[in-house]
């Protein structure tokens, strides 16, 4: 055989052998999922399009094109920096049975008769020795459980589920990285093996995805809960609600440049802080985010809750519980946020209008002295048009609430387009979630709607070079509207709320 026949026949075979690499044994995804792999944002798809937009790993190699199906594959394939797609196949399971992560000398039971009837919290300087001395056997045992289920994603990457992909007990963490894509993927349970006593109530620490000094972000797609544990199979401890899960997404620590599109967010206590109070002031001035077409199902408050920083949020469905019992508030204004809200519905079992709304910042309107502000505009409760802000301000308790300010200094111009609010719950129960997600073009991706044409007052845009003009399909691209609702679940009242 000759050079040039040889030649040839490995050429013949190449497509073959990078098939066996990118795709391992089993049915081959589709295509349209496999081409959401080499999507970036569209440009003007909210704050991860600003600054040089969000690429993730669309220029990735050949040979950093990956498909994994298990626990061990996935780590390998997200670490590092150098571009790359990362395809996830099956479900992929990393919470281990809790015991096994039991710092020796530590069991759950002798951590809740030692914190039983105690109001101080456990490293308070007043605590007793013996609860200090379990606290920190806890603590060893909780940081034995995050080795195992945090898994940390590097910048540069691309992550995507094919058809009926689910992560369970996985804590997705972001920290210090830049330029990730998250989409059509679900992930469920990131339950806490080791809730702490507080001295008031139980906490925990681990978020489903949480972001730290992470920039150019962007969750699509994803559907995100506390898979088959959730609230209302939590049990109570020295009377307060056991928790075992946080939120479903935490950005803090100065992370930036976020767009969150089309996500279920379903049957969580608190599932999104943006920018946190506590996190040392890094958050402040620089959490920019956008979230627009996300369906939170059935949670309880944070929904979201803002800290610092910039947030627009758009074309959202709240579905909350089906009784009053079961409910908090929605939109947190917290320290210092200014939140442009801009048609959003809330349907479902709903208490008073002005509790949609929870002012946190502890100062009076106008944005003075850390006060958070919101532009809200064009909401609807129960199919009827409301003025939130108005409902909140108009029936507060005084001395209690602080009156909410609207001046927010800055208008969004990066979104698509912003629909009529009536028809958001169609559109939103229609295509938002796991598996949903319209791909398989080459970047940049078509799937947005074209930009809004609605009036805005005249401000300073956002930092952003968006280029002048990107195709965009028309409004009939959109989902199909479909009327199937899902199976109404039994809810339990934590003891704090105060409709109980």
């Amino acid at each position: 055989m000759n050079r040039r026949m040889k030649g040839a026949l490995a050429l013949a075979f190449l497509p073959a052998l990078l098939m066996t690499w990118v795709v391992r044994s089993g049915p081959v995804a589709a295509q349209s999922e496999l081409g959401l792999g080499r999507e970036r944002i569209a440009a003007n798809d909210g704050w991860a399009a600003a600054e040089g937009g969000t690429t993730g790993g669309s220029a990735a190699t050949a040979d950093q094109v990956f498909t994994v199906d298990t626990k061990e594959e996935l780590r390998r394939a997200v670490a590092g920096d150098t571009p790359k797609i990362v395809y996830v196949r099956g479900h992929i399971q990393f919470l281990a049975e809790c015991a096994s992560y039991n710092a020796p000398g530590y069991t759950e039971q002798a951590y809740l008769d030692a914190v039983r009837g105690t109001t101080l919290d456990p490293d308070h300087a007043n605590s007793p020795a013996p609860i200090k001395a379990i606290e920190k056997l806890r603590k060893t045992s909780e940081n034995n459980q995050s080795a195992d289920i945090t898994m940390e994603v590097g910048s540069n990457t691309t992550i995507v589920g094919l058809a009926g992909a689910q992560i369970t007990g996985l804590e997705l963490g972001l920290t210090g990285k830049r330029n990730v894509i998250i989409r059509n993927l679900s992930i469920q349970d990131a339950y806490g093996c080791f809730p702490r006593w507080s001295g008031y109530d139980w906490k925990t620490y681990f978020s489903n995805i949480r972001m730290e000094a992470s920039s150019h972000v962007w969750l699509d797609h994803l559907t995100l809960g506390d898979g088959t544990r959730t609230l209302a199979t939590e049990t109570k401890q020295d009377g307060k609600t056991y928790l075992h899960h946080d939120e479903l997404i935490t950005a803090m620590k100065g992370s930036d440049l976020i767009t969150v599109s089309w996500t279920r967010l379903h049957d969580n206590f608190k599932p999104v802080m943006l920018g946190v109070l506590n996190d040392g002031g890094s958050s402040v001035a620089n959490t920019r985010v956008t979230m627009h077409h996300n369906l939170f199902d059935k949670t309880v408050l944070r929904s979201p809750s803002v800290y610092y920083g910039k947030v627009h949020l758009y074309n959202n469905s709240h579905v909350v519980p089906p009784s009053v019992c079961c409910w908090y508030y929605q939109w947190g204004v917290g320290t210092q946020s200014k939140i442009y809200a801009e048609n959003n519905s809330f349907t479902g079992g709903m208490p008073k209008n002005r509790d949609i709304l929870w002012n946190f910042a502890g100062q009076e309107a106008g944005g003075k002295d850390g006060a958070g502000v919101i532009h809200e505009s064009g909401s609807m409760v129960a199919g009827q048009p409301v003025n939130l802000v108005a409902e909140f301000n108009g029936n507060r308790e005084t001395g209690k609430d602080y009156v909410l300010g609207t001046n927010v200094g800055w208008a969004p111009t990066l979104h698509g387009t912003i629909d009529p609010t009536a028809q958001v719950p169609a559109i939103v129960a229609a295509g938002a979630g796991a598996g949903r997600a319209v791909g398989g073009s080459n970047p940049p991706a078509t799937s947005l709607p074209p930009t809004s044409t609605t009036t805005r007052p005249t401000t300073t845009p956002p930092t952003a070079t968006p280029p002048a003009t990107t195709t965009k399909p028309s409004a009939t691209t959109k989902p199909p509207i479909t009327t199937t609702k899902p199976p109404t679940p039994t809810w339990s009242c934590p003891d704090w709320w105060p409709w109980c």
